[in-house]
């Protein structure tokens, strides 16, 4: 009988219900961008090209050492940060922003790699110590969790910024912080980000945002303006009713009324297509997801692997709920690709791997 490798054994342990969660969340991305509407076919066959990536990737990262992959982490963090400088000074503007890297033909975004280089420098500072208990302990971890949002935030791309604060704040709140000092220490940095969002966002970001806080008394020219998007977006989350009008048969997103319907408010679609009732197996199926995430890091021995399944819960859930609070006009209006769904290629690519990670602390557990 032939003996298969340890690293494929291992692969058997697997943690079933968030392999299926994930499953099913994939399944949904790809129904979603089949049924995208104009240009959905190209739009599916790009996202599924990005999906056997991500699937061949994932496959690899779980079968290397996570101790190993974690020492990396200094050289993917620094190759991150050199990333998003390239950006600003080479990269082409798009729509009033500098966010991509042009690569053999695709765009790059490289702040979405920069989660998960951020996610996994993150763990490493905690593979030394079994805890970073006081402040003078994880100021370190604060200050390189919240680095790349600067960078990011000059793009500009303020949503993208905004999600290192949960990561970092979920990360360090597992590596065991007392409560005063990271209180006062996110009370500070959430006052940073404010003032340098109103020196460093664009007229239109501050239009966006203005749109949503009075999104019921929005003039006729705000409506066609800055606040379009959200005003269709409602729209189309309005037309779901009880049961949608099924894939593919969203008069709101088919019609081309809502712009980006296909990555930054595929919600949008999934409400308008779907209905009340497909909405809410949705929600529940991100929050059991996220939960699943945090059942693997609560089993997990190491303190490294408990924090990398921390910042996880956090990035993706985080992101995840940020996307559907904008397309209701429970948050301003700003780009952020649902994890999994969207058809943003690095976003799903990252999504993969984050999730490769946390099955790679369930799949290596002793071996750390």
């Amino acid at each position: 009988m032939v003996r298969l490798p340890e690293p494929i054994r291992r692969l058997g342990n697997l943690d079933a219900p968030l392999l299926l969660a994930g499953g099913l969340l994939l399944l949904l991305g790809w129904l979603m961008q089949g049924a995208a509407g104009r240009g959905g076919e190209e739009l599916a066959t790009s996202w599924e090209r990005w999906l056997l990536l991500g699937g061949a990737v994932s496959f690899l990262l779980l079968l290397l050492p996570l101790p190993r992959v974690l020492s990396m982490a200094p050289v993917f963090y620094g190759v991150g940060l050199g990333m998003l400088v390239l950006v600003k000074v080479a990269g082409p503007v798009i729509n009033g922003s500098q966010r991509w890297l042009p690569l053999l033909g695709r765009g790059l975004q490289p702040s979405e790699f920069m989660k998960l280089f951020t996610l996994l420098m993150l763990a490493q500072l905690y593979r030394a110590q079994r805890a970073r208990a006081e402040f003078h302990e994880w100021l370190p971890v604060l200050v390189v969790g919240l680095l790349p949002t600067g960078l990011i935030l000059v793009q500009p791309d303020l949503g993208t910024s905004l999600m290192f604060v949960p990561l970092t704040l979920a990360v360090i709140i597992a590596g065991g912080a007392r409560w005063k000092p990271l209180l006062f220490s996110t009370a500070a940095a959430a006052l940073a980000l404010f003032l340098a969002g109103g020196m460093l966002l664009e007229p239109y970001q501050k239009e966006r945002i203005a749109s949503t806080i009075n999104i019921e008394n929005m003039s006729a020219s705000q409506r066609s303006g800055a606040g379009y998007q959200l005003a269709q977006s409602l729209t189309a989350v309005g037309n779901g009713g009880l049961f949608g009008h099924g894939l593919g048969e969203g008069p709101c997103v088919q019609s081309g009324r809502l712009p980006y319907h296909h990555n930054d408010f595929i919600f949008a679609e999934i409400a308008e297509e779907t209905g009340f009732v497909g909405s809410a197996l949705f929600v529940l199926l991100e929050m059991a997801f996220v939960l699943l995430i945090c059942r693997v890091g609560a089993a997990a021995r190491p303190l490294s692997a408990r924090t990398l399944c921390a910042g996880a819960a956090a990035l993706l859930g985080a992101q995840a709920f940020a996307h559907m609070a904008v397309t209701v006009a429970l948050a301003p209006t700003k780009g952020l690709p649902l994890p999994f769904i969207s058809a943003g290629g690095s976003s799903l690519l990252v999504s993969m791997l984050v999730l490769a990670l946390v099955q790679g602390v369930s799949v290596q557990r002793g071996r750390w």
